[in-house]
């Protein structure tokens, strides 16, 4: 493994699934997934925060700028679209963001 990007994924129970996406160039070791998690348990994450599924490819997708991987391209590829999903009203929601909580001012 030479690199790893980590996305979520939609699902429609828990809001978002963890997915970790390694670069493993041809010739390497495969990705074996009890070893990972095993090694990310090490690391201290909450359980909540280990990938559930790893995927290995042979290069993750890059754009212009070096080193910048391009999320939105691996999460279309691995099934999460732009990560929209329908709320209870059927209108696109963001899944993992909080709406703003600030009380607001009122001005007599």
């Amino acid at each position: 493994m030479t690199d790893t990007a980590v996305i979520g994924l939609p699902h429609r129970e828990r809001g978002e699934l963890v997915r970790a996406v390694a670069e493993q160039p041809p010739g390497a070791r495969e990705l074996n997934l009890p070893e990972a998690a095993a090694y990310l348990r090490g690391q201290g994450p909450a359980p909540h925060k280990l990938p559930e599924r790893p995927e290995a490819v042979e290069a993750l997708p890059r754009g212009a700028t070096p080193g910048k991987v391009l999320m939105g391209e691996l999460r279309g590829r691995f099934g999460g679209g732009s990560g929209a999903v329908r709320g209870r009203c059927g209108q696109p929601q963001r899944v993992g963001r909080r709406p703003s909580y600030r009380p607001r001012t009122v001005v007599p």
